[in-house]
């Protein structure tokens, strides 16, 4: 797996025009090509809140959005029953796009103050501690704009740089974004950990991570589902990526990554796991077909085939 070291392509906080979602694709068979499925219905934060889109009939519609933290307490959100269509947390920070109006609401899950953002139409949106990126569904540019917690955003545009892209996720201190031609990938942000060096692969890359804590990143290769991954690795969170079987959806953690197997549907951890007690927690996984996997700081939780939510720090499902 070659990773290129040049980093030239990182660049501020980006405007970028957008093609269609690559990663919204319906579950494929187990002999047919894998490709990875949209994360856009369970998110797991790091101030210990979920977020998750309930009542989903299908990949591609709304659901009522509710929140809890640790202790199972609800949470209030400014949709209200509206239904949510995607939702993206980090931190003090939440975003979900609006169904019906295809526009993104913001706000902090604990205070729930409201955190300002463009007034503009969203397919897809993906938080960080420090920028929100979201992809527009009028002409498919991603904008990213920095946001503070004091209630107000400061929208943020490319210097110039407008390439296609299929899907952006920002973690920490750094975001990463699939041109959607290509499937090349492209991060900027900080590179302390090399975290921005992404690999080069002739298929490409059909869905992307950027870790919770900044330090690394992990990609879905197209057509073979192999599972790339660079930045640190100290904890295992590169070294240890499984190389054995293909994977259908992927998510990076504070200091872990996991996934969802090809083949069996099963979810696979790797890095620092022993503090989630995935291992001993899996059993309760049995029998269940997952779709896709969200991955927080300390907690994790998986999305089935009947698009029930389940988290392991809480061992039941949502």
């Amino acid at each position: 797996m070659m990773l290129r070291r040049d980093g030239a392509t990182a660049c501020a906080i980006v405007a970028l025009l957008a093609s269609e979602w690559a990663g919204a694709a319906a579950l494929y068979a187990e002999d047919e090509t894998p490709e990875a499925l949209p994360d856009q219905h369970l998110v797991a934060i790091d101030n210990g809140v979920v977020c998750a889109v309930r009542n989903v009939s299908n990949a591609f519609s709304g659901g009522a959005l509710e929140c809890m933290n640790y202790a199972g307490k609800r949470l209030a959100t400014p949709f209200g029953s509206d239904p949510v269509a995607q939702v993206s947390c980090n931190k003090l920070l939440c975003c979900a796009v609006d169904q019906a109006t295809g526009h993104a609401m913001c706000w902090n899950p604990s205070s729930g103050m409201m955190i300002e953002s463009p007034e503009v139409q969203f397919v897809q949106i993906s938080v960080g501690p420090r920028v929100v990126c979201g992809l527009q569904a009028a002409d498919r540019t991603a904008i990213c704009w920095s946001h503070q917690i004091t209630g107000k955003s400061h929208e943020k545009a490319l210097n110039g740089r407008r390439e296609a892209v299929a899907q952006v996720s920002c973690g920490a201190v750094h975001c990463c974004a699939i041109l959607a031609t290509s499937g090349a990938v492209e991060c900027w942000g900080e590179n302390k950990h090399h975290q921005l060096e992404g690999p080069v692969s002739e298929r490409g890359f059909s869905q992307i991570s950027a870790a919770k804590n900044g330090r690394f990143t992990i990609a879905l290769e197209r057509e073979t589902g192999h599972v790339f991954g660079w930045g640190d690795s100290s904890l295992g969170e590169v070294s240890n990526i499984p190389q054995d079987e293909p994977f259908i959806h992927i998510s990076a953690g504070e200091q872990f990554g996991c996934g969802v197997t090809v083949a069996a549907r099963k979810l696979r951890c790797w890095g620092r796991t022993a503090t989630l007690g995935v291992e001993k927690k899996l059993h309760n996984l049995e029998g269940h077909i997952l779709r896709s996997v969200s991955a927080g700081a300390r907690m994790l939780c998986v999305t089935t085939e009947e698009f029930r939510h389940y988290c392991l720090h809480t061992n039941h499902f949502l």
